[in-house]
């Protein structure tokens, strides 16, 4: 998995020859992995979502009406109703699907829009616990009930291998729960959040996995967030697409705030949070997490510099999501019967109710049609 290295460098471009030849790219299956080049992500025109729905294929795309606009594409059907989306990249180029009520049953995978779906034979994946980076490069899932027993892949599903996260918990302790996982858009800079229990100092703390390559590796950076807390509770994670603003949320105290991709850091009196529903555009600017002192989503469109926040009305605890620009954003209604959503970067909110077979889950996704 990961980009090409030979002993652990990568060369620098046109440095490659075979033979006399200059080697101008090198694929690992379908995956270009030298040069490496950026990602950029794909901005989209309207809000549109993609949703499950009650007949074959079983999913579609929506605008925020939830008219539905999958003529335009060559959907192949799901296995049955049962099955859910469960990630999307952008461009619905990679989408996962699995079941929404338990872990027995193996995902699927689709790397052309949905033309096509395999089986991911021995992965068993539940829908709620899937995570993909825009690019659709990096993807992340649970694979079991209990415990951190997770799955990743690099190299856009073409390899899964375990995420081992065992040489990070402290003496004493053992990892729970991850309640939050947050992805740059090309998948390099990776937040788990880890929940440790046990006799170890400090004591059933939450914890921040950070990795920058990807996930071929991962650090413990808690005590380096802010150590002033006194204590690791950071529930609820967050990076911006292009890996700039890193923001941890606390439950028990203020936030932690970067705008220099997590090189220092700034106390922030955010509203505190337990819960990981939250979600950040490309460049930082737009982002929203759920709050739980008045149980609403809030939101900020300055980057986060101030710590006075705007809420959606009528909004609970669900998938969230906001485009690449920071334009579209949404979050589900309190009576899971529809969603409220904002067309012009936060400004304003809109009601709107499921229609044409359209339910939970539902992804924002940004896709050129």
């Amino acid at each position: 998995m990961g980009d090409f290295k030979i002993q652990g460098i990568t060369p620098a471009a046109e440095k490659l020859k075979l033979g006399s030849l200059n080697v101008s790219k090198i694929y690992n299956g379908s995956t270009q992995v030298w040069p490496s080049t950026p990602y950029a992500p794909i901005v989209g025109g309207e809000l549109t979502f993609i949703s499950n729905k009650e007949t074959a294929p079983y999913y579609g795309l929506f605008d925020s009406n939830f008219n539905e606009l999958s003529s335009d594409f060559n959907f192949s059907s799901l296995p049955s109703s049962f099955f859910k989306i469960a990630a999307v990249s952008d461009n619905l180029n990679y989408m996962i699907a699995a079941m929404p009520n338990d872990f027995n049953n193996p995902g699927y995978i689709s790397k052309n829009r949905g033309v096509s779906w395999t089986q991911m034979s021995n992965l068993n994946a539940r829908t709620g616990y899937v995570h993909m980076s825009k690019s659709g490069r990096v993807i992340i899932f649970k694979n079991t009930g209990s415990g951190i027993n997770y799955i990743i892949s690099n190299d856009h599903g073409d390899s899964f291998t375990n995420l081992d996260l065992s040489s990070l918990i402290p003496s004493g302790g053992t990892a729970v729960a991850v309640s939050s996982i947050s992805i740059s858009s090309d998948g390099k800079v990776i937040l788990l959040n880890v929940g440790i229990n046990g006799a170890y100092s400090p004591k059933y703390g939450v914890h921040v996995f950070k990795s920058t390559d990807y996930g071929e590796t991962f650090v413990d950076i808690s005590s380096d967030i802010n150590p002033t807390v006194g204590s690791y509770q950071w529930f609820t994670s967050l990076v911006s697409g292009d890996g700039k603003y890193q923001i941890h949320f606390s439950r028990i105290g203020p936030s932690s705030w970067s705008d220099d991709y997590g090189e220092t850091f700034t106390n922030k009196n955010y509203p505190q949070t337990t819960l990981g529903y939250a979600s950040i555009n490309e460049d930082g600017r737009y982002f929203m997490f759920y709050r739980q002192d008045t149980q609403e989503f809030a939101y900020s469109n300055d980057y986060g510099v101030s710590s006075t926040l705007g809420t959606i009305p009528n909004s609970r605890p669900e998938t969230s999501g906001v485009s690449n620009s920071g334009e579209h954003s949404f979050a589900f209604s309190d009576d899971l019967t529809g969603i409220e959503y904002s067309n012009d970067y936060f400004n304003s909110f809109t009601s709107s109710n499921f229609a044409n077979g359209a339910s939970w889950p539902l992804y924002i996704v940004d896709t050129v049609l």
